[in-house]
């Protein structure tokens, strides 16, 4: 049997005698660290197992998400689609009073058809194509005569929310009439709100705006 007389001595013991290290470590360490490697390893591997479960759930809501934004998204579009056509409709009625409002006399609502007409002036080939197809589907166009009976037209845009595609739309067909017909032409909107950031054009009359009926909002022509 070996002789241990020193920490020397025992050092070479536990290297080469794998009975004799596990004996000293079970003596030296509690139950508790010697089994710690494994389960650490259990813990780990529950970890990766959470981890994957956790990104299928995450997965799955952002999915979910997904679902829900979309269905909100064609609710959304459903209804602006909804109003403005409501708006459209309710404009379409009251061309008269859009006409008395700014101070003109309703001669005649004009068709698709009477722009498609318009759209036959040689000054329209020099136009973007897109833009004529655009004009030719204005909301509303309509002729109206001055005081002294001079010809003019207003071009509407209708939108629930007017903003500053509706005041661009508007303020590009009344050019289009103008440079068709060679009469004046005023840009106007209707709608019940209006974009922050369409409000310093109508100040400045730029273009004209014709509020509609919402019950949740006290507008008054402008």
């Amino acid at each position: 049997m070996t002789a241990i007389n020193t920490s020397e001595d025992l050092l070479p013991l536990l290297r080469e005698d794998a009975h004799f290290y596990d004996q000293a470590r079970r003596l030296i360490l509690t139950d508790e660290l010697i089994t710690l490697p494994e389960r650490f390893a259990t813990f780990a591997a529950r970890v990766d197992d959470f981890i994957v479960q956790q990104e299928q759930f995450n997965d799955e809501q952002r999915q979910f998400n997904q679902r829900v934004d979309s269905r909100f998204d064609r609710i959304e579009r459903d209804l602006s689609h909804f109003k403005n056509r409501f708006s459209e409709s309710q404009v379409a009625d009251e061309a008269f009073t859009i006409a008395m409002a700014m101070g003109f006399n309703l001669v005649r609502v004009l068709s698709n058809s009477d722009l498609v007409q318009m759209c036959r002036h040689p000054d329209a080939q020099l136009l973007p194509q897109n833009d004529l197809i655009s004009f030719t589907r204005a909301d509303l166009v309509v002729e109206v005569s001055g005081e002294e009976g001079n010809r003019h037209f207003i071009a509407v845009e209708v939108s629930y929310t007017a903003d500053l595609r509706d005041t661009d739309r508007a303020r590009r067909n009344a050019d289009y009439i103008t440079r068709f017909t060679g009469q004046p032409t005023h840009a106007a909107v209707a709608s019940a709100r209006n974009d922050q950031n369409i409000q310093g054009l109508i100040d400045d009359g730029a273009v004209w705006w014709y509020p509609l009926d919402d019950q949740t909002d006290g507008a008054e022509i402008r």
